[in-house]
């Protein structure tokens, strides 16, 4: 997948997750091998009026990481541009990419996120303004459409490479579906036939099988993995390696979950400080734990713990008897 000059391969991309690409996790999916990762989102007004919140959720630590995607919402194009230049002044982003895809109330009630595409004046207008103004190459992450009455991805997607984005992420879903339902491999497809910039196809990405129906179905260039990564960032090495040397790595053993989860509680801890570390590692930790047997009464018990010690143990502890 080439993108303006940048080439990125292998064409995996991991998909901008509010509360689960953080820090901490994206360090961990680096050492997996992925190469392109979108920042959580970033309110563009948070970041103008610099927010603490906002501001923290843009640190990585060098390009060397790979390429940097940060991701900036809100619905206001002075705001996004100059949310936009702050991040290229601070951070010298390889991309800078545009939310039109968050389906969350909170989000769209403001006509940012997926509710942007309901508006495809504005989307010309923000991107337009974006490119003009902003040195980095600009791509953009949408939705199939608002619902299954107003599919309009493949027009959003030639206004947004008429107005010069490099790149656009298709989610096979409506705002309507949140994250339920089959995914539109279609409409995904369809904007591929569309558009001449690469197109990136996201949707329940959970495998080497369903990574390799996304591409042979829709023909994109690329493929976004998100939800899949959850408790599993085993699934990013998995993929970089078929995609990219045709090898076939097996599945992690369920100590090696276990090893992970504390590797995982560590350098959130080492990030965060133990007191907000804790809480909020509890649910990636119930995601690496999910499957394993008798893991319903540890995920009880560490949703309880309030000190690092304590889960740890009772991770330790669990692991042995697997």
């Amino acid at each position: 997948m080439k993108i303006l000059d940048e080439r990125v391969l292998p064409p995996i991309a991991v998909a901008p997750m509010a509360g689960v690409t953080d820090y901490p996790y994206r360090q961990i999916l680096r050492s997996m091998g992925a190469k392109f990762i979108y920042s959580e989102m970033v309110s563009s007004k948070g970041l103008v009026y610099n927010n603490n919140r906002t501001v923290k959720l843009l640190d990585y630590n060098t390009r060397e990481d790979g390429y940097i995607n940060i991701q900036l919402f809100g619905e206001d194009a002075d705001f996004i541009v100059e949310a936009g230049k702050i991040v290229e002044d601070k951070y010298q982003p390889d991309f800078i990419d545009l939310n039109m895809g968050c389906p969350v109330p909170k989000v769209v009630k403001n006509g940012s996120g997926s509710a942007l595409m309901q508006n495809p004046k504005k989307v010309a207008e923000i991107i337009d303004k974006m490119v003009k103004e902003l040195k980095t190459p600009i791509t953009v992450k949408i939705r199939a459409g608002w619902n299954q009455s107003y599919l309009n991805a493949v027009e959003i997607a030639q206004i947004s490479e008429e107005k010069g984005a490099a790149a656009i992420a298709v989610h096979g879903r409506t705002r309507e579906q949140f994250y339920f339902g089959d995914v539109d491999y279609e409409i995904i497809r369809k904007v591929k036939r569309a558009v001449d910039i690469p197109v990136i196809g996201n949707g329940d990405i959970i495998d080497i099988a369903s990574a390799t129906k996304m591409f042979e179905y829709t023909k994109c260039d690329g493929i976004m993995v998100g939800r899949g990564l959850r408790g599993n960032p085993w699934l990013i090495k998995r993929l970089v390696k078929y995609f990219g040397n045709d090898i076939i790595l097996p599945q992690p053993k369920p100590p090696a979950k276990i090893d992970m989860a504390i590797k995982h509680l560590n350098s959130a801890i080492d990030y965060y400080g133990e007191k907000v570390a804790v809480p909020k590692m509890r649910q990636h930790i119930s995601w690496y734990l999910k499957g394993l047997k008798n893991s319903t009464y540890i995920k009880d018990k560490i949703n309880k713990s309030k000190d690092k010690e304590t889960v740890i143990e009772t991770l330790k502890k669990y692991k042995d008897t697997l």
